[in-house]
C-alpha cells in the first residue's frame, strides 16, 4: 500500500499533523464502499418487527441516528439492500451543500435497517484504522469542508460527493494503538460536552413551559391580577373574568383552509422557488419558513394556498404533543 510520509505532514485541509504520523488517501484505507436503494416507504419509523430505509438524517456530526428512517412497503421488501452493519461508517453522497459528506459510526449490527441510494456505507482495514478514530476525522471541521467542496452538482441546494473524489480526501493517521487513544479520548469529551448541551436543552424546555404558562395565564385571565373571576364552563379553561364574554371560535372565523399535499423533493426550497410547508414549520409557536419541500418545477404551485398576511396556521396532524400548534407567520411578509 502506497502512502505519503514527510517530516511533518502538510494536509490542505487539516494544518499540520504530528512528524510520526502517515497520510494516506481515504480509498487506500477503506475495503468497501456501498450504498442501497430508494423503495418506496411511509414517513413513519419502522417497528422493531419491520423494516425500515435510513434517512440521509440518520448521519450527522459523527453519530448515527438509527431512529431516523421510514417503514418500507412490504413489497417492496425485496428490493432492500445494504442493511446497517457494525464497525462501519455511513456517509451521506448526496444532501444540501452544508450537510453533503456528514457521517456517523455504527457500532452494532440493525438487521432491519437498510440504505437508500443517497448514503453509503464504508468498510476500513482494520489494521490501519480504527473505525471510530476515522468517524471523528471525517466530522472535523477539515474534512466537513473538503467534503463540501469535493462534491458537485447544478442545483444549488443538492450537491452530490462522487467515490472518486471522496476517495482522494487525504486523512492523517497515527499508529493503530495511538488511533485508540485519541478516540476514546475524544468519546469521554464530547459526551461531557453533551451532557452540557442536554443541561442547557432542559433550562429551555422549563423556559419555554415558564412562557406558555404567562401566555395561557394572560389570555385567560388578562393584566389584572386582582380581577373577580367567574366559572368558564370549560375543564381546559378554568376561570376566566366576570366581564368576558365566552364565545366559540367558529363565530369569528372568516374562513377556514386545508392546504395540498402533492409529491415534492426531499429538500428545501430556495428564496425563488416554490416550497410546500412540513408540520414541523409550525411547531413550538413560531413560524420556521425552512421547514418545507421544494415543489418540483415540473408541478403547478396552487396559488390560492399562498400563505397571505394575517394567515393564522395550525397543526391538524400531528404528535399528540403537537396536535393543535399554532403560528402567525407576520414575518414571512415583512
Amino acid at each position: 500500500m502506497s502512502h505519503q510520509k514527510e517530516s511533518i505532514a502538510s494536509i490542505r485541509w487539516f494544518g499540520l499533523v504530528p512528524s510520526g504520523w502517515v497520510t494516506y488517501r481515504l480509498k487506500q484505507v477503506t475495503i468497501s464502499v456501498t450504498s442501497g436503494v430508494s423503495v418506496n416507504a411511509s414517513d413513519a419509523g419502522a417497528e422493531p418487527h419491520q423494516f425500515g430505509v435510513l434517512k440521509t438524517s440518520a448521519v450527522c456530526g459523527g453519530k448515527f441516528f438509527p431512529e431516523e428512517n421510514k417503514t418500507v412497503w412490504e413489497s417492496e421488501a425485496d428490493r432492500l439492500a445494504c442493511p446497517v452493519t457494525r464497525n462501519s461508517l455511513i456517509m451521506s453522497r448526496m444532501n444540501t451543500p452544508s450537510l453533503v459528506g456528514e457521517s456517523g459510526y455504527v457500532a452494532q449490527d440493525f438487521p432491519t435497517l437498510f440504505l437508500p441510494d443517497r448514503l453509503w456505507k464504508l468498510v476500513f482495514d482494520n489494521e490501519t484504522v480504527f473505525t471510530p478514530y476515522i468517524s471523528h476525522v471525517l466530522s472535523s471541521s477539515g474534512a466537513r469542508q473538503a467534503l463540501s467542496c469535493m462534491a458537485t452538482g447544478t442545483s444549488p441546494s443538492m450537491k452530490n460527493l462522487s467515490i472518486e473524489e471522496m476517495g482522494n480526501l487525504p486523512v492523517p493517521l497515527p499508529a493503530l494503538d495511538e488511533q485508540k487513544l485519541i478516540a476514546a479520548y475524544l468519546d469521554r469529551e464530547t459526551a461531557r460536552i453533551d451532557a452540557l448541551i442536554a443541561a442547557k436543552e432542559r433550562m429551555l424546555a422549563l423556559l419555554e413551559e415558564k412562557r406558555a404558562a404567562l401566555i395561557s395565564r394572560v389570555v385567560t385571565c388578562g393584566l389584572d391580577p386582582n380581577v373577580p373571576l367567574k366559572p368558564s364552563g370549560q375543564e381546559w379553561l378554568g376561570e376566566i373574568p366576570a366581564h368576558w364574554k365566552l364565545e366559540r371560535l367558529k363565530f369569528h372565523l372568516l374562513n377556514i383552509e386545508q392546504g395540498w399535499s402533492p409529491q415534492c423533493d426531499s429538500y428545501p426550497a430556495e428564496p425563488d422557488e416554490w416550497g410546500v410547508l412540513k408540520v414541523g414549520a409550525v411547531n413550538s409557536w413560531t413560524f420556521n419558513a425552512l421547514e418545507n419541500k421544494r415543489l418540483p418545477n415540473d408541478v403547478e404551485p396552487l396559488c390560492e394556498y399562498e400563505i397571505k398576511p394575517r394567515d393564522v396556521l395550525m397543526s391538524r396532524a400531528n404528535t399528540a404533543q403537537l396536535l393543535g400548534s399554532v403560528v402567525y407567520p407576520e414575518s414571512v411578509f415583512a
